[in-house]
């Protein structure tokens, strides 16, 4: 028997054991999903999935509800625009990292990239070099 790393060998296939229900035409593979065509998949309710990202949204409102019951401070413009600036690089990088990734070239120095640029405009703004 010739091994093609796409089929499953005859002893370990499960569709061997009955030789009248197994198609000798088609090889057994290692994909066993079923087809399904154009159709979208089932929710059961007939209403939309909920998307991936709904937890991390449900996380973040939770905490922020949190903090701010523990601390009403935390919900004042000043303290919303500080936040917003203390995370202004974070999310200048993951953005940045974010197109890298979807246009295909995963690359790992942008962190690396981040450090070196911080340092340079320390070295830059303290008038040394």
């Amino acid at each position: 028997m010739e091994f093609r790393p796409h089929e499953i060998p005859e002893s370990r296939n499960p569709d061997s054991e009955n030789p009248k229900t197994r198609n000798p035409e088609k090889p057994a593979t290692l994909n066993r999903k079923r087809e399904t065509g154009n159709r979208k998949p089932e929710t059961g309710n007939g209403k939309r999935p909920i998307p991936p990202w709904a937890g991390a949204l449900v996380a973040l409102l939770a905490m922020s509800a949190v903090t701010a019951c523990i601390d009403p401070a935390f919900l004042r413009p000043v303290n919303l625009v500080n936040i917003l600036k203390n995370n202004s690089a974070a999310g200048i990088v993951a953005t940045g990292m974010t197109l890298v990734i979807l246009l295909g070239g995963i690359d790992l120095s942008v962190g690396a990239l981040l450090a070196f640029a911080g340092g340079l405009a320390t070295v830059a703004f303290r008038g040394e070099g």
